[in-house]
């Protein structure tokens, strides 16, 4: 069978195999460009290290021969320099986050002398006036709940004027209160502002805004029991579907705010969260439209592995912030997405090298301010300006049957600008028996990413472990493993079974407690990436599953029931129903 070879175009970080490149350091953040120049300075000393300024970096004043660009806090960052980094990203650069929040997450904009996020700009670059002249009295609302509810909506005194206080005795479903308005917006009004506090109980309040044709769109914002200020803009409105209108809500709909004619405000379980049992309380005043005097910018999407958005990360029992960890390059079927390199920090940090779409290519990693030091930095930078990876590598397959030949190998990408030769070195190991080892050499051209096959191995039955290195003649090592499962035939299981009304496992009673499981890395997936499943032979990670294995067992399930929807993931389920019998659990398999 012949395999393709890819030669992409990734030279960017090719200045380590004649001459050290040029790093770059943004100058961001209170003090923070100076200690990381000086660290890698000191990491690096044959490495020239510029500060870049953000209008330098917005305007692409920077010395060309930059290949790496370090951004210190990095989870705030001017908008000027949001689609500049987007194309650095896309040009095969490399780029290194340092922040102890998710980078890219919040965008900041100039408000005269100070930086500020888009709310505050909102609110200091646009014209308001109320929304309502005198307010409404009370009854003019009209309350709408799911259920009889224990409710009131009153006028009220506050710091920012009479406002409206919502009380609710238990929230079931959602109580709202709605008033019909004549024209809200004028011609050039999108803008909605007001102040808005909770009690220790309410951390949220939906706004919504129905059109004439009977759309309806909800923002929610969070609450603390000290006042807020807020603006919101058409694209914080989300479409709710369960209304009457047609044709609404589809990719680029947004709220129209010159057909709105009604305003919906309180409090409701689909859109957040609240307390069993517990009185509810929140006011809003100060309720005022405006329209924007200057344009701002809209940063663009960012999605970055491990990275970008916020939602491919969680915070620790610590509270402090990791990066899920997924696609490791372990294992050659499929078609992977890329290869996350792990580090010493594990999930504390991430680098991942991109192998598809517009980023194909780059390299892109996170770093914990508090962690950006010593070998942790070291050991990045020398990952990042490698510049030349195991993609992936390993087996085909993570489930054989005995007789059928195992397959495995490398995919190996050059992004030097100069030829390659690495030494390819392949371990077949498994307890009490002699290990089995093959060697090869692949010479890559420039920009040259190809497949690696050794001679299929036909193995007894068992648990084996595959491990790749590779080696260039400069020294730079790379190498992954990973373990697979050789089955003679399926291992007998004690049957479950009624007995008098009960469940029985041979002669001693059975108590099912099960889930839907799914493993931890399908966390803040993409869509196409989640629907793709997580048995799919370019997303299974035998080490991630055993992880998530050992976590089900210690919480005490005993049961799993898990989806097989396509032939694809049948030697990855091999792997996965003998991995969970030797937990002593059952799977409930639904195929599809």
């Amino acid at each position: 069978m012949n395999y393709p070879t890819w030669v992409i175009i990734m030279m960017s970080l090719s200045a380590t195999a004649s001459a050290a490149p040029t790093i770059g350091v943004l100058q961001w953040g209170e003090g923070q460009t100076a200690k990381l120049r000086n660290a890698v300075q000191q990491i690096e000393p044959q490495t020239r290290v510029v500060s870049v300024s953000v209008e330098d970096f917005a305007g692409g004043r920077f010395p060309q021969e930059m290949s790496l660009l370090i951004v210190p806090e990095a989870h705030r960052l001017s908008v000027t320099i949001a689609e500049p980094l987007q194309r650095w990203v896309r040009s095969r650069k490399g780029v290194l986050f340092v922040s102890d929040e998710p980078p890219l997450r919040i965008w900041l904009y100039r408000a005269g002398e100070r930086w500020v996020e888009r709310q505050q700009a909102l609110l200091a670059l646009a014209t308001w006036r109320p929304l309502w002249q005198g307010h409404p009295a009370p009854e003019r609302w009209r309350r709408s709940t799911f259920g009889e509810l224990d409710t009131s909506w009153s006028l009220v005194d506050t710091p920012h004027g009479k406002g409206y206080r919502i009380w609710v005795s238990k929230l079931v479903g959602w109580c709202t209160y709605d008033l019909r308005l004549e024209q809200p917006f004028r011609a050039g009004e999108t803008l909605m502002r007001f102040w808005a506090k909770g009690d220790k109980n309410t951390g949220a309040l939906s706004i919504e805004w129905r059109e004439r044709d009977g759309s309806r769109w909800v923002a929610t914002v969070s609450l603390s029991e000290d006042w807020k200020h807020y603006a919101l803009e058409p694209a914080d409105f989300r479409y709710w579907h369960d209304n009457p209108s047609r044709g609404r809500g589809g990719p680029g709909d947004r709220l129209k705010p010159e057909n709105a004619v009604e305003i919906s405000i309180g409090l409701a379980h689909s859109f957040a969260s609240y307390p069993a049992d517990a009185p509810l309380e929140a006011v809003i005043a100060d309720v005022q439209v405006g329209r924007q005097s200057k344009e701002l910018p809209t940063p663009p999407r960012f999605v970055l592995e491990g990275i970008s958005p916020w939602y491919k990360f969680y915070q620790d029992s610590r509270g402090r912030w990791c990066s899920v960890m997924r696609y490791r390059g372990v294992g050659i079927g499929g078609q992977a997405s890329g290869r996350r390199l792990v580090t010493a920090l594990g999930e504390r940090a991430c680098l991942f090298v991109s192998a598809k779409g517009e980023t194909e290519g780059s390299l892109w990693a996170w770093l914990p301010a508090s962690e950006a030091r010593g070998e942790n930095l070291a050991s990045t930078l020398r990952l990042l300006r490698r510049g030349w990876h195991l993609l992936r590598a390993g087996a085909e397959q993570f489930g054989y049957w005995q007789g059928q030949p195992v397959r495995y190998g490398a995919e190996v990408m050059n992004g030097r600008s100069q030829p390659l030769t690495l030494r390819l070195t392949a371990r077949l190991s498994y307890p009490g028996k002699p290990e089995r080892s093959q060697q090869t050499s692949v010479r890559l051209q420039p920009g040259e990413r190809r497949r690696v096959l050794f001679p299929e191995a036909d193995l007894p039955e068992g648990e084996w472990h595959v491990q790749i290195a590779a080696e260039a003649t400069d020294g730079t090592r790379d190498e992954l493993e990973h373990s697979f499962h050789v089955i003679g035939k399926p291992a007998a299981a004690a049957p479950i079974r009624v007995q008098n009304g009960h469940f029985v496992r041979g002669d001693k009673p059975f108590t099912a407690h099960g889930i839907n499981f799914w493993p931890l890395w399908i966390a803040g997936q993409e869509p196409d990436e989640y629907w793709g499943h997580w048995l799919g032979p370019e997303q299974y990670d035998p080490y991630e599953v055993e992880r998530a294995l050992r976590i089900a067992k210690q919480v005490g399930f005993n049961v799993l029931s898990i989806q097989y929807t396509s032939l694809s993931h049948a030697p990855q389920l091999v792997d996965f129903l003998e991995r969970a019998r030797r937990h002593g659990m059952y799977v409930n398999l639904v195929i599809t």
